[in-house]
């Protein structure tokens, strides 16, 4: 049988910077999530074999540096939190600069390293699954078992779908509850949670404008929150959006989204669909970019926004 494979591209050239990577380690069946550390440095893996076996990979040189068992059930999401300040990591603390996922180009990637090849980076990555949620220091692994998430009552048995950050030293999960909830990395602790964040399954929670977070769900609603979660009912981008969603066919079931203050807010539904919204600042009327990309039993799982002249990937199902 052959074994899942990983390959590294530069985002903007495709070219392939290293592959393919296989972990002999056992049978994986199929590589369900990817992150990269901040650095850049080292890539997180998750597989689908029974124990979803977590990869760390000194991706430049193709080694697996260390593995460790995670959870029996599937693994949802999978993101590393981003580098703390210089002042260091405080839920008091709050970012001033616009968040976007990036992308890491051959450039970036050869030449982020903070610390010897040797060296074990610091790094959190939060892992989210059914009844699952736990943050593992990479630099501990593979002899630590990481730090569970104090998920509350009901969501102990709930599928956790989604993580974002929002509070620097806090992520933000959501459920399939339509709920939000944000722990203290540090500790697992829970601060806070908003029930009926959404009415269905919360499939992304990204960053937003100003630092702002975002989520959108199968019930076609994408919410705007303030980094303490309290949501946003009145901003420039959330008129752009109730544009752009007329576009689509009623209450599309959204499953991806990224924010570009360069650009703006794309988003991705079930049904293959990727619509811009702009950013406020750039100006102009939403758009669907792309329609029916993907066979008619695929759905957009995840988007990502390029840099001048406007360019967005994504990966469907």
């Amino acid at each position: 049988m052959r074994k899942p494979t990983i390959w590294v591209w530069d985002a903007r050239s495709l070219e392939v910077l290293k592959g393919p990577l296989v972990f002999t380690g056992c049978n994986q069946r199929w590589v369900s999530q990817l992150a990269f550390t901040p650095s850049g440095d080292t890539l997180c893996s998750v597989g689908a074999d029974d124990d979803h076996l977590l990869v760390l990979w000194d991706w430049q040189t193709g080694v697996a540096r260390c593995h460790v068992l995670t959870h029996k059930e599937r693994i949802f999401g999978a993101r590393c939190a981003p580098a703390p300040s210089a002042a260091g990591p405080s839920s008091a603390t709050r970012r001033s600069s616009d968040s976007s996922v990036s992308s890491f180009s051959s450039a970036s990637l050869r030449n982020t390293h903070t610390l010897s090849r040797h060296d074990d980076e610091p790094a959190r990555l939060v892992l989210v699954g059914k009844g699952f949620a736990r943050v593992y220091r990479t630099e501990l692994l593979p002899d630590s078992h990481g730090t569970r998430l104090a998920l509350p009552g009901r969501e102990r048995a709930a599928a956790l779908l989604s993580v974002g950050f929002g509070q620097e030293g806090e992520c933000v999960v959501g459920s399939a509850t339509g709920a939000l909830h944000a722990f203290e990395l540090e500790t697992g602790r829970l601060v806070t949670s908003v029930k009926g964040a959404h009415a269905g399954p919360v499939h992304v929670v990204a960053e937003g404008p100003g630092g702002r977070l975002l989520s959108c769900g199968k019930d076609g609603a994408v919410r705007l929150w303030s980094r303490a979660l309290e949501p946003i009912l009145e901003h420039p981008l959330l008129d752009g959006i109730a544009r752009g969603l007329a576009l689509l066919a009623p209450q599309p079931r959204l499953r991806a989204c990224d924010w570009s203050s360069d650009h703006g807010l794309l988003l991705g539904t079930w049904a293959s669909e990727l619509l811009l919204v702009p950013s406020p600042n750039v100006g102009g009327e939403p758009r669907v970019i792309a329609s029916g990309h993907a066979q008619a039993a695929s759905c957009t799982r995840s988007v990502e926004l390029g840099s001048r002249p406007i360019s967005a990937a994504c990966c469907a199902r």
